[in-house]
C-alpha cells in the first residue's frame, strides 16, 4: 500500500508532538499537515482529495464537533484525541473510527491506525474478496472494540433491549435486516450493537440473527401444522433470501440439513 496521509488538528502542543513522533515511527504513514487552528484545517480538508487519517483533538477551541464531522468527506478517517473517556462516546456517534486517550501510548496508537489502514484498504478495493473477509475478521477482532467507551452496565442494557425487541417483534424474519436498522429500533447505534453482540455472544451480527432464524425454522419444521410448507417456504418465512443460504446456515448451526434434522428428531421420538 502507498503511504497514508495524516493530518493533525490539535492546540495541545505536547499531544501534537507525541502524535507526530508516532506517525514518523510507522513506515506507511506520512504527516502532511499539522494545525492548531481547526478553521484553517477545514479549509484544507474541503479541497483534499486523498484518503487521510485525521487526528483531531475533540475539545479544540474554535469549532464544535458537529461542524467538524459534518465537513468531513467519506474517505476522511477521523481518530479523536482526548483526555476524557466520555468524549469518545460523542465521537463514535458522529462517525470517528477510533479514539486515543492522552497521553497517547504508541501501542494504542498502532492499533488505531491499523484499524484505519484496514478501512482504507477496503475502500480502495485492493483486497480480493476472500482476503477482505479474512483480514477483517482477524484485524478487526484485535482493534475494533479496544478501549470501548461503553460501561458494563450500558452493554447489559443494550443487550437486554436487543433481545427483548427481537423476540417480541420477531424482527429476524425481516429479509433485509441490518445492524443499523436494528440499532435504531432500540435507540442505540450500529457500533454499540455490534460490540455488544460480539462481547455477549462471541459472534457476528449475521450469525446472531441467523441463530434466531434457524431456531424458528426448526419450530416450523417440527410442527405438524406446517407439514404442508416446503423447505423453500420455511426458509422464506424465517427471513432467508434463498434456499441455499438457508441450507448453509442450518448446517453450520445444527450440523445437518433440514431434512436430516427432521428425520433424526422423528426417529428419536419413537
Amino acid at each position: 500500500m502507498d503511504k497514508i496521509n495524516c493530518i493533525i488538528i490539535d492546540d495541545d502542543t505536547t499531544s501534537k508532538k507525541t502524535i507526530k513522533q508516532h506517525i514518523e515511527a510507522i513506515k506507511y504513514l506520512r504527516l502532511t499537515h499539522s494545525f492548531s487552528d481547526p478553521v484553517k484545517a477545514l479549509e484544507i480538508l474541503k479541497s483534499d482529495t486523498y484518503k487521510s487519517i485525521i487526528f483531531i483533538n475533540i475539545t479544540i477551541k474554535g469549532i464544535d464537533s458537529s461542524t467538524f464531522f459534518n465537513n468531513l468527506k467519506p474517505f476522511h478517517l477521523a481518530i479523536i484525541t482526548t483526555d476524557k473517556r466520555n468524549d469518545a462516546i460523542v465521537a463514535y456517534e458522529k462517525g470517528a473510527i477510533d479514539f486515543l486517550l492522552k497521553p497517547v501510548l504508541f501501542s494504542r496508537f498502532l492499533k488505531a491506525v491499523t484499524k484505519a489502514r484496514l478501512s482504507i484498504s477496503l475502500i480502495n478495493g485492493k483486497c480480493q474478496k476472500t482476503d477482505k473477509i479474512k483480514t477483517y475478521s482477524e484485524e478487526d477482532r484485535m482493534v475494533k472494540y479496544f478501549d470501548s467507551p461503553l460501561t458494563d452496565e450500558q452493554k447489559d442494557k443494550i443487550y437486554v433491549d436487543l433481545i427483548e425487541f427481537i423476540e417480541r417483534e420477531k424482527y429476524f424474519i425481516n429479509t433485509n435486516i441490518t445492524v443499523r436498522e436494528l440499532a435504531l429500533q432500540i435507540n442505540s447505534n450500529r457500533s454499540y450493537v455490534s460490540q455488544v453482540i460480539n462481547d455477549k455472544k462471541a459472534m457476528t451480527f449475521h450469525r446472531f440473527i441467523n441463530g434466531y432464524r434457524i431456531n424458528e425454522a426448526i419450530r416450523l419444521l417440527m410442527d405438524p401444522g406446517f407439514d404442508g410448507l416446503s423447505i423453500e417456504g420455511i426458509a422464506s418465512s424465517v427471513g432467508f433470501i434463498s434456499k441455499s443460504a438457508f441450507y448453509s446456515a442450518f448446517r453450520k448451526i445444527t450440523g445437518l440439513t433440514p431434512v436430516e434434522y427432521k428425520k433424526l428428531k422423528k426417529e428419536k421420538s419413537h
